[in-house]
């Protein structure tokens, strides 16, 4: 939606006496397919911007908070920290006549990690577009709808992912912890824990940071299923080698303790090693 210089470029719901913003809408030439939307702020020198489909910039640009930080800031459903430097926020947004329920995960890079940013994509890139990978593979995953950098001299200080969120799913641990007198529950989600991780391998993508957090459970009535997230760190490998998904494997079974029993992991594993025929 590309905008005149000088035009605000949101709504200014969000302080807008206090920061004055402004977009364009250009095409992405790292990403035939990709555009993006650069967003300056005039009491900061930084600038934020934003990749993905034009479709989702345009309702971004009208849905979307002048400083997305400010999302983290008031109450949400959801809130949470996702690891050291990292916050996970869920929000209700709306743009153009449409709202959307979104997941936004931030991002702030600090120390070593600084200098990362000039020589690899950041990790919200890396893991929006293997998210688009997956879909494309028929794989389950959080639809990603775009993701922002805040870069000053080149070098990226805060990111942002906004993906679509997942009605009514869990993280497994959680339930895991509910059902915790019930292990004929606890075997059905360890059962769908391992059909998605098999369905990601089969797709020929390394996780290379599986854990039980990173597993979502979706209850459909009496059943559930489940579905991989954060991809920031996997790999598309085309075929993975035994080596590899054990290693994906072990690390997930680490995790489980003291979710689980011992015994409890052998219903992932077989779950995971029973080829779907449907």
């Amino acid at each position: 939606m590309a905008q005149a210089f000088g035009e605000p470029a949101f709504g200014g719901a969000f302080h807008p006496n206090e920061t004055m913003v402004y977009g364009n809408t250009l095409p992405f030439y790292g990403n035939p397919g990709r555009s993006r939307m650069t967003i300056y702020s005039r009491r900061k020198r930084h600038r934020v911007t934003w990749f993905g489909d034009q479709e989702n910039l345009t309702w971004w640009d009208q849905a979307g908070p002048a400083r997305p930080r400010e999302l983290f800031e008031g109450p949400s459903e959801i809130r949470w920290n996702v690891r050291s430097g990292e916050d996970l926020v869920s929000a209700s947004l709306e743009g153009g006549g449409e709202k959307r329920d979104v997941i936004v995960k931030w991002r702030k890079i600090r120390g070593a990690r600084l200098f990362k940013g000039l020589f690899r994509a950041s990790k919200a890139a890396r893991e929006f577009e293997m998210g688009v990978l997956l879909l494309s593979r028929d794989v389950p995953t959080p639809k990603p709808l775009l993701w922002g950098e805040l870069r000053l001299c080149g070098v990226v200080l805060e990111e942002y992912l906004v993906a679509e969120r997942v009605g009514d799913a869990s993280p497994l641990p959680e339930c895991l912890w509910k059902t915790a007198r019930d292990p004929a529950e606890r075997h059905r989600l360890l059962e769908a824990a391992g059909r998605a991780v098999r369905e990601v391998h089969e797709a020929g993508i390394l996780h290379g940071d599986l854990n039980s957090s990173n597993i979502l459970i979706q209850r459909k009535g009496p059943s559930c299923e489940a579905m991989v997230i954060d991809f920031a760190g996997a790999k598309d490998l085309g075929s993975l080698s035994d080596l590899h998904r054990e290693k994906d494997l072990s690390r997930f079974c680490k995790s489980l303790l003291p979710h689980v029993r011992e015994e409890d992991k052998l219903i992932f594993r077989t779950a995971y090693a029973t080829r779907s025929f449907s």
